[in-house]
Parts: C-alpha cells; sequence; structure tokens
C-alpha cells in the first residue's frame, strides 16, 4: 500500500540536470574559460563555439573534422562535426522522494474469526466494503544510472529502499460473511470455519508499514530548440521484499522549461509539466478489532486488499543547476487534490 514513487522520480531526475549541463557553456554575455570547461564535450563547445544541440537553425560546423571519442551517444561524431552540441552521454544520481497520495480499494477478500485468527490457508471470500479513508506516507531513497543511447534519447534504471506507512479504513457488516471462523473445541487443533450467524457492523483498520525494495526501468525523450526544452518519460516501477505487498507502478510525463544563462557555466532550469502515474498496490495481511463481540471476543480479520491511487494525474514544478563540472540538482513538486510529492536529486555526468 505504498506510492511507487518511485517514481517518479526516476523519470525525472535525468530531465533537466542533464539538458542543463549539456548547454552550460553558451553563455550569450560571456564565453567561460576554455579551462574551467571540464571535459571533451563542454571544451568543444568553448573552443568551437558549438550552438546548442537540436537548434537546426544556425550549426556552425568546425574548421576541420574532430573525433568524437566517445561510444555514446549514437551518431555522435557525426553530429559534432555538423555542428550540434551533445549532452555528457553517462549520470549517476541520487534521488530522495517524500510521497502522500489517496488510494482507492478495488477489491477486498476477507476472512473473519471470532476470538481467532483464522488460518493461513482459509479461503478469502470477496466481501463488499465502504471505504473511508485509505492514504499512504512513505519516503525513498534510490540510485539512478542513466544514458543517452541516441542524442534524442535517454534510458535509466534505478535502485533503491522505501519505507512508510500505509492505512486503510473500512466499514464491514458481519451479515455479508458467508463464513466465520471459530475456537476450535479441541484446543491443540485449528479453528473450524462454518456459516456465519453473526451481524453487525465494524469499522476496521488495516496498517501496513512499508520497507521494500525498488527497482525501475525508464526512458526519456527530450527536445531542445534555443533556450527552451521539453522531455517526455515513461517508467516502470516494481518492489520486492516480503510476502505482505505487491507494488506495481506505470509512470509517464512530460515537462517543459528555459534555460536562464547566469554566467561561468551556471544556469537555472525552471520546468512545468503534468504527470501521470498508476498504482497498483496488493496488501495482505490479519487485522483485529478488540472486544468487538457483546461476550469481550476480538474481531479477527484476515485480508488481501486491492488498491489503486485515486488521482492518477498532477501538475509540476520543478527547478533544475547544473555546472559545467558535470555536476546539477534539481528540485521537483508534484501536487493533485489528493496526493502530494517532493523529489530532491543529485546528479553527476561524466
Amino acid at each position: 500500500m505504498v506510492k511507487k514513487l518511485l517514481l517518479i522520480l526516476f523519470a525525472v531526475s535525468v530531465v533537466t540536470p542533464a539538458l542543463a549541463q549539456e548547454n552550460a557553456t553558451d553563455t550569450p554575455d560571456e564565453k567561460p574559460d576554455p579551462q574551467a570547461a571540464k571535459g571533451i564535450l563542454p571544451q568543444l563547445g568553448v573552443l568551437l563555439e558549438l550552438p546548442e544541440l537540436y537548434n537546426p537553425e544556425g550549426p556552425l560546423p568546425p574548421d576541420g573534422h574532430v573525433e568524437y571519442d566517445r561510444a555514446f551517444p549514437f551518431f555522435g561524431e557525426d553530429l559534432v562535426n555538423r555542428g550540434y552540441k551533445l549532452p555528457l552521454p553517462i549520470g549517476l544520481s541520487i534521488i530522495a522522494v517524500t510521497n502522500i497520495q489517496d488510494q482507492t480499494i478495488t477489491d477486498l477478500n476477507l476472512s473473519l474469526g471470532k476470538g481467532v485468527v483464522p488460518p493461513e490457508d482459509v479461503e478469502l471470500r470477496p466481501f463488499p466494503a465502504v471505504d473511508i479513508d485509505s492514504t499512504s506516507d512513505t519516503q525513498s531513497v534510490q540510485l539512478k544510472a542513466d544514458l543517452w543511447i541516441f542524442p534524442f534519447l535517454n534510458v535509466y534504471g534505478t535502485i533503491g529502499k522505501v519505507t512508510g506507512d500505509a492505512s486503510v479504513n473500512v466499514i464491514i457488516d458481519l451479515a455479508d460473511a458467508p463464513t466465520i471462523c471459530l475456537p476450535n473445541p479441541i484446543p491443540t487443533r485449528p479453528p473450524t470455519c462454518s456459516d456465519n450467524t453473526f451481524n453487525g457492523s465494524f469499522l476496521l483498520p488495516i496498517r501496513s508499514q512499508v520497507d521494500r525494495t525498488t527497482a525501475t526501468l525508464g526512458l526519456t525523450g527530450a527536445y531542445s530548440i534555443g533556450s527552451w526544452f521539453t522531455a517526455l518519460t515513461a517508467a516502470y516501477t516494481d518492489t520486492f521484499g516480503d510476502d505482505v505487498t505487491d507494488i506495481s507502478t506505470i509512470n509517464a510525463g512530460i515537462r517543459a522549461g528555459r534555460r536562464l544563462f547566469l554566467g561561468k557555466g551556471t544556469l537555472l532550469t525552471p520546468f512545468l509539466g503534468i504527470n501521470y502515474l498508476d498504482i497498483d498496490t496488493r496488501v495482505q495481511g490479519v487485522s483485529m478489532l478488540k472486544d468487538a463481540f457483546p461476550d469481550g471476543d476480538d474481531l479477527n480479520v484476515r485480508y488481501d486488499v486491492q488498491l489503486d491511487n485515486t488521482d492518477k494525474y498532477s501538475g509540476i514544478l520543478g527547478l533544475g543547476i547544473g555546472f559545467t563540472n558535470g555536476m546539477g540538482l534539481q528540485f521537483e513538486w508534484n501536487k493533485s487534490e489528493e496526493s502530494e510529492r517532493f523529489v530532491l536529486s543529485g546528479d553527476f555526468r561524466f
């Protein structure tokens, strides 16, 4: 029952830092010292005065042939000799994400026990429920590696850890339960489950602690004209760990912004966008209501819950800063009516 955030995260940290560092030497008012430009690509941008990548209106080919000494992106040498400037192809990032989001129950299967916990092998039956409140509050730290395969296409993967808690509160009516488990007259034997004769409505709290490993694979497509850029992202995230939860996420977004050159190879990249996040969450476990019955017995519920995030679309507001030494920082805020996400990433390209 966790927000995958991971998402998201994952899909955004490569875009503006990479594009910002790619153009960190294109200061309109002053030309940086060639000695301050680290790596062959920033140096080429200074020494050869190469215009921005994807600016077809004014590429300036070098006087002689330039050997591009990197394997990626593909067709890099051809583009450099046509007068285009390329992004630094390899990136490593650390991403921190805080995510708060509402969820909706799409499927609920239960087994009930009066004074006993239903056995693990008991059949869970579909159960109607009124979803009162379902939220999660998680934190994630991710390590990401990315590579520009083509000048316009980046592939990346992340691995990390997500922790936090999730809560679901539902109202259940015992009259809807076909069976209920009771203590076995023989104490050494498992509970017996038979036809239900009880009734009454209860508010069932489901609490889940999240502590799982996350992995993401994603793509970023980028396009730039002058000081303006746009990027499309798509990613799939899965989590691994205990058998209590099973979570997968599809994430996609579009971002657009502008580079603001500050001089000496440093620039800001404010951007806006829209993000789509589809979270498929399955949670299993046991919950207990103490003294639920008139005789003082507890109500024990073994459950299998399927959840979906309530808001799949959110607005994006972000800001990145890039430097000619290949380092960059980025902050992003995602907000919808029933979700909020903060992403902070540090990026190094080489």
